[in-house]
């Protein structure tokens, strides 16, 4: 199975690849994330949560970065 598809059809235009954390942090320090979603809504959010977890995928969840 390929991850990447699989999160492209769930979380659709949410979900971003190999991200730049520098992007979405104060200091604008950080490297890429392999998978980056901005949560705009409680759906996607719980849904980027329950796609990580059934993949295994570490996650940390950035806020008022």
């Amino acid at each position: 199975m390929d991850i990447s598809k699989e999160l492209k059809t769930r979380l659709g235009e949410a979900l971003l690849e190999n991200e730049p954390l520098s992007k979405h942090v104060t200091f604008k320090i950080g490297g890429p994330a392999k998978y980056f979603v901005q949560g705009k809504t409680k759906e996607i959010l719980m849904e980027a949560f329950k796609s990580g977890r059934e993949f295994k995928l570490p996650y940390f969840i950035l806020g008022n970065g």
